[in-house]
């Protein structure tokens, strides 16, 4: 799974990133639930985006952009500089 969003660079608006964040996130795993994938793939898959939620140091740092990536059992991110164009809600999966 792929997330990307818009946060503000500015620390004390990171409030707002992790809500989206955690919003990308319920959606994703709605439509993955949606076409039938596995309860254990979904579990691996939320833990870790859920601690990315909750982790302050993360959210200290700030950009125009952030990439998360996840997969069952883990996740990468890239904060970016340049504001990428993000279409808010991925369509659903066929």
């Amino acid at each position: 799974m792929s997330v990307y969003i818009p946060p503000s660079p500015l620390t004390q608006e990171a409030q707002g990133a992790r809500i989206e964040l955690k919003t990308l996130t319920a959606d994703a795993m709605r439509q993955l639930q949606d076409v039938g994938a596995a309860r254990r793939a979904l579990t691996e898959l939320r833990q870790p985006l859920d601690g990315l939620v909750n982790d302050d140091a993360f959210w200290s740092e700030q950009a125009r952009s952030l990439a998360v990536f996840a997969a069952p059992g883990g996740i990468r991110t890239s904060w970016l500089p340049n504001r990428l164009t993000i279409r808010r809600r991925p369509p659903p999966l066929p």
